[in-house]
């Protein structure tokens, strides 16, 4: 007799640094998104849905409202999840709220031009501290890049993913791609020009210090001088 197949459980849990655990779901049921609130230090999720099933409706929401509370994951991985465009709405919620996801996997995952829009609008509307967005394999055309530019523009250090899709023209997302490295030598300089402005307007004031304090003592001497006169005046002739 042929064995049945086990249900699937969790992978047992594996220790990162500092005693972190990478845990792997397959569905999004509340026993199984347990371990992101009950105060387990979780560094990373994996989403394998079973035998290819989406991950979608109640159990979607029950893993996006964990996600949301959990202040210890810094990555998810999405891939090939089937989400498809309705569920980068429940992905743009948890952008908005999350903030401790530093990377997010959303490769083969059927997303058009249709789910960016929710996807865009997460990091224009607020500042998720993603730095690493993994959109490849999807279905995501030229339609998409003046919301990818925007994105770009304001969040310059965010590593985007696109290879595999039906862009044609990715060297319009490129020019707005700027190393880490490129963002902190900007930041040095910024910071360079601060100071220097400010020691520009701290001498500036300490002139303009020294020179009220000449004024003063030279108008203290010319009153001096006028009373001495007028000293010298009253006083009898012999």
């Amino acid at each position: 007799e042929a064995a049945k197949p086990r249900p699937f459980d969790p992978e047992t849990p594996k220790s990162g640094k500092n005693g972190a655990r990478k845990i792997t779901l397959a569905r999004g049921t509340d026993e199984r998104v347990a371990p992101l609130l009950d105060g387990t230090h979780v560094s990373e999720v994996k989403i394998r849905p079973h035998g290819g099933m989406s991950l979608a409706g109640k159990e979607l929401t029950n893993l996006v409202e964990a996600l949301k509370k959990n202040n210890t994951v810094s990555r998810v991985d999405f891939d090939s999840a089937a989400l498809g465009d309705d569920g980068c709405e429940a992905i743009k919620e948890l952008l908005m709220q999350n903030a401790s996801i530093h990377a997010i996997d959303l490769q083969f995952n059927n997303i058009t031009d249709l789910g960016i829009e929710p996807l865009t609008t997460a990091f224009l509307w607020s500042s998720p501290v993603v730095r690493d967005l993994h959109l490849g394999r999807n279905s995501i055309t030229d339609l998409s890049i003046p919301r990818l530019e925007a994105v770009l523009q304001k969040c310059p250090t965010l590593k985007l993913s696109l290879s595999g899709n039906k862009i044609k023209d990715l060297s319009r997302l490129a020019r707005w791609a700027i190393d880490e490295a490129d963002f902190s030598k900007l930041i040095e300089h910024a910071r360079e020009r601060r100071e220097k402005r400010e020691s520009r307007s701290k001498r500036v004031e300490e002139a303009e210090g020294v020179k009220d304090q000449g004024d003063e003592e030279l108008k203290g001497q010319g009153t001096d001088e006028v009373m001495a006169e007028g000293t010298e005046a009253d006083e009898p002739s012999p």
